[in-house]
């Protein structure tokens, strides 16, 4: 690590150069072989539909906009001077967050409030994150190998920062932050939308003013501010696993809002073929992406036994063209795969790509605690029967590391001797895989499962 004290971003700017240029790490010999410098710029209000060469008067134009975004657009005019100092002669591009989402339709960008105020001072929603969202919809493009013009993607860039966006036909038609990046879903520590009532309520009670309400809806809310321990994400999940009940309610609170928005953009878009999730939290976050699934409920399909009862949404087929391909790239290599049903809140998924495939290398897996928990209508004893000379392995767990609520061994929500005696009955020995969480609850699932003589 190298430290050194600065006073500006010129000064800055050439601190890093100097190490871009050492002799010992560097990557260039000199500033001749960069060609060319970007800078991301937040707020480009309705001047900027698309990224521009800097200019001058680009510059005064972006300067324009801070009061629309006036934490971060001193800092980034400061930097592009900084460049046009220290790298004089260099062409620079500025890429807007805004940009992608200037094809918002009107009547979605506006807000209802008195119309004078948009002709006055240009209120209205313009979305952020416009670069990560247009550059994930391009690549789930590729992923699928669909066009981008004939796919409705829902991106769920979660990160300290998050935001939602729809992109139908490669086009923002819809996002969750509007005229600055506290508004949409809650976050870390922005509050994301609420009733604007709250904010005059509290202001009076507290006698805050504008920059105090600013600073609370910005750094103290979110996540933060319900579970009252920390805007990381990673310490919050950490202390709802630990029983934590005010952790618990934030990371809930924050799922439920996110799969919200995503229900409310199947409506912006008449569909959604792709749900995507980047960012620190959306990648990383594994829990959280399942949660915010099974929340998102309304996409799912219903099943019985064997015979589907619900119709089978758009997002889902392009999905399991998507693994059909995937499935049909090594099936000639003799590979045996396993399909199983990971997504909790629906089974029924595993055995839409299953009947899909004709293979003896393609096996299916079952997991009896979430068919038990998130099929409520589906018969487990049918699901064997239907698949049993398919059937690879069975997974036996008392929870999901959640709460003992989620327990179908120990607590005999599942009759489990019937399963075992189907089993038997139709001859299989699939292995089983048993996911305890504590040393108790693993010698009794072992004497469980010695009363069946397995």
């Amino acid at each position: 690590m190298l430290f050194r004290s600065v006073d500006n971003h010129k000064q800055a700017l050439e601190f890093v150069l100097e190490q871009l240029q050492d002799d010992n790490y560097g990557v260039i010999s000199s500033l001749n072989e960069i060609n060319a410098v970007g800078h991301r710029v937040v707020q480009g209000a309705e001047i900027f539909k698309h990224s521009v060469i800097i200019t001058d008067e680009v510059i005064d134009q972006i300067e324009s906009c801070k009061e629309l975004a006036p934490i971060h657009t001193p800092p980034i005019v400061n930097g592009i001077r900084a460049c046009k100092q220290v790298m004089p002669g260099k062409p620079m591009v500025a890429v807007f967050d805004t940009a992608f989402h200037q094809t918002i339709p009107e009547e979605r960008y506006i807000y209802p409030i008195p119309y004078e105020y948009y002709e006055k001072y240009k209120v209205r929603k313009y979305g952020f994150h416009g670069t990560s969202h247009k550059y994930v919809s391009q690549r789930v493009a590729e992923l699928t190998k669909k066009p981008v013009e004939e796919l409705k993607t829902v991106v769920c860039h979660l990160g300290q920062g998050a935001s939602l966006c729809a992109v139908d036909g490669g086009k923002s038609v819809e996002t969750s932050m509007g005229i600055t990046p506290v508004s949409g879903i809650m976050m870390c520590a922005r509050s994301g939308d609420l009733d604007p009532s709250v904010v005059t309520f509290l202001m009076k009670k507290e006698r805050l003013n504008a920059d105090n309400i600013e600073d609370i809806l910005n750094k103290e809310s979110g996540v933060l501010g319900i579970s009252g321990i920390s805007p990381d994400f990673r310490d919050i999940v950490k202390e709802a696993n630990e029983g934590n009940k005010r952790a618990i309610l934030s990371v809930k609170a924050y799922c439920y809002n996110v799969a919200q928005f995503i229900a409310k953009y199947g409506v912006s878009m008449n569909g959604i073929d792709n749900i995507v999730f980047t960012a620190g939290i959306g990648e990383n976050q594994i829990g959280i992406r399942k949660a915010i699934g099974a929340d998102t409920i309304l996409f799912h399909t219903g099943y019985k036994g064997t015979k589907h009862t619900g119709s089978i949404f758009q997002f889902k087929k392009k999905f399991i063209d998507f693994w059909l391909d995937f499935i049909r790239d090594f099936e000639k290599s003799g590979i045996t795969a396993v399909i199983e049903n990971v997504f909790e809140w629906e089974p029924d998924f595993c055995i839409d790509l299953y009947e899909c495939v004709s293979s003896d290398n393609f096996k299916l897996a079952l997991d009896t605690g979430h068919v038990n928990l998130y099929a409520k209508e589906t018969n487990v004893i049918d699901w064997i029967k239907a698949y049993s000379s398919n059937l690879h392995h069975m997974h036996i767990h008392n929870n999901f590391g959640q709460n003992d609520d989620h327990s179908n061994l120990l607590n005999g929500t599942l009759d489990f001797r019937e399963i075992f005696d189907c089993i038997y009955e139709e001859g299989i020995t699939p292995s089983m895989v048993l996911e305890m969480y504590s040393e108790e609850d693993i010698l009794k699932s072992v004497g469980y499962l010695q009363n069946f003589n397995m």
